[in-house]
């Protein structure tokens, strides 16, 4: 495709976000290119949720507002991956003008000979429909209706098990289970695609195409692809990656790359952690990660932290778990504080954030945006961490992946400083009669290590001290083995069990 930059517009597919680009997008970029990785509607982490759309064109919203975006004189290289594909063809058809070449990596490719549905229709029924479509082969992918009587579509969303072994079976185990925690429902839109007309020669048709072949695909597999390439005019170039499953952007995004020039934080720490035979349960909290909650929404802190105090109330009282405190104490071993904010006894629970605040600069803040939300009654300040805080100051020792993730994944969030410093001091019979432990992160530009210090001597109780001293502030990213390793420890100590329970930081 040449040397010179150009604009890839990348495009995920079905159940997966602009999240799954974390690898190729820094890649792409480190050549002079411009990425783009754009969530579709109900997808990643777009605040729409599924039983909203209604249309194809719907969920095609995000990509088809940003095309229209573009200057006229700007044309881009999209990239579609999976059910990503028939996006594509959407914008295609509404604006060849805007696109250099149409990419499609192991993706739905449609022709114009027959309606937008008719390659779903072909998979799902075609001459090796009972492998594919069978209840065997679907594994324990989960489908249900939604939509109206009218306009009747179908949700799915990939299970665990088909996500192992058709999809992420060359993948390293902590892509699998970023996965797990970042899949959405979607659709296909089949029934809505049916009744639309078809891709036009002047529009879509017209769109150099470009395959990329991906030999191990066991959810598209090989004789498919083979087959929409065979089946639609105009592909100018065909590539292959022979040793790629259906995600070669994580199986193999350095070869991907290649090919083209020429989605959570607890991802890597919950397999270590299992591969010991613990149980890890890593919670959004709410307005966090792909929670449906948006930040608007929320009023205090307990609404934030709902998901967590719903989970430890579902906990049999046997049971105990490493986190959570005031409202739990009897369910939990012991609390980690992984460089983390940590309250005592004797003043409001807002106050470890106030006394951080009060020595933290503003300029040292750098492009975080802050502004006010809630109510003249309930005001609160919501905050989102600019990609320039991000680098220099909580991913600075992490692999560039890991911060390029987070730069697709994060959301707004809020300190809820304004509803803390309302409420009664945490009490020693809840929060200060749990054992605690705290790992110090040497290398922490979030909180210094020096805050760290201070919030363990002005705690009673920290009864274990751990440290890494070459961790940045995502040490779960940055060092996930010694993360595992003191969490271990501390486990080890206090006689726990096999449960674990990691809230977001």
């Amino acid at each position: 495709m040449g040397n010179e930059a150009k604009h890839f517009v990348l495009i995920h597919g079905g159940c997966h976000g602009a999240w799954c680009w974390f690898k190729l997008k820094p890649l792409l970029e480190s050549f002079g290119h411009r990425v783009t990785a754009l969530d579709l509607a109900a997808s990643g982490i777009n605040p729409k949720q599924l039983h909203q759309l209604r249309t194809f064109a719907d969920y095609t919203s995000p990509l088809l507002e940003f095309m229209a975006s573009l200057p006229l004189h700007e044309k881009v290289i999209l990239v579609g991956h999976s059910f990503g594909g028939m996006s594509l063809a959407l914008a295609m058809e509404k604006f060849p003008e805007k696109i250099l070449v149409a990419v499609f990596l192991t993706a739905c490719m449609p022709d114009t000979a027959h309606s937008p549905s008719y390659v779903l229709d072909k998979f799902k029924y075609g001459n090796m429909s009972k492998e594919r479509n069978s209840a065997e082969a679907l594994l324990d992918t989960k489908s249900w209706p939604f939509g109206s009587p009218e306009n009747p579509l179908t949700a799915h969303l990939c299970g665990p098990k088909l996500l192992s072994l058709k999809l992420y079976q060359l993948c390293k185990p902590e892509d699998l289970e970023l996965a797990k925690l970042l899949v959405r429902p979607c659709s296909l839109f089949a029934e809505d695609l049916s009744k639309r007309p078809n891709f036009s020669n002047e529009g879509y048709g017209s769109v150099k195409k470009a395959y990329i072949l991906c030999h191990e695909d066991k959810a598209m597999p090989l004789d498919f692809q083979q087959w929409m390439i065979h089946n639609t005019i105009g592909v100018e170039q065909v590539m292959d990656i022979k040793d790629a499953d259906h995600m070669s952007m994580l199986s193999k995004p350095k070869m991907l790359c290649d090919l083209c020039h020429g989605a959570w934080c607890w991802f890597k720490l919950k397999p270590l952690l299992e591969s010991f035979g613990h149980r890890v349960t890593a919670l959004d909290l709410a307005a966090s990660g792909i929670n449906p909650k948006q930040l608007h929404q929320l009023r205090t802190f307990a609404d934030y932290t709902s998901p967590l105090l719903e989970f430890m109330a579902s906990i049999p009282l046997h049971e105990k778990l490493e986190l959570a405190m005031e409202k739990f104490p009897e369910k939990i071993l012991v609390a980690v504080f992984l460089t983390a904010f940590m309250p005592d006894t004797v003043h409001p629970p807002s106050y470890v954030l106030e006394t951080f605040m009060e020595r933290t600069p503003a300029e040292a803040w750098l492009d975080t945006k802050f502004w006010p939300f809630g109510s003249p009654e309930n005001p609160l300040t919501a905050l989102f961490l600019g990609p320039k805080f991000s680098a220099l100051k909580l991913y600075q020792l992490s692999p560039i992946e890991d911060l390029e993730l987070a730069k697709l994944l994060v959301r707004p969030s809020s300190l809820f400083v304004e509803d803390l410093s309302k409420r009664p001091n945490f009490s020693k019979e809840g929060h200060g009669s749990v054992k605690r432990a705290y790992i110090l992160c040497h290398e922490d530009k979030a909180i210094p290590l020096d805050f760290q210090q201070w919030m363990i001597h002005n705690s009673i109780g920290v009864e274990q001290v751990k440290d890494i001293k070459d961790a940045d502030h995502m040490a779960m990213l940055s060092k996930p083995k010694r993360v595992c390793d003191h969490l271990l420890d501390v486990a080890h100590h206090f006689k726990s069990g096999h449960d674990l329970a990691i809230r977001p930081c």
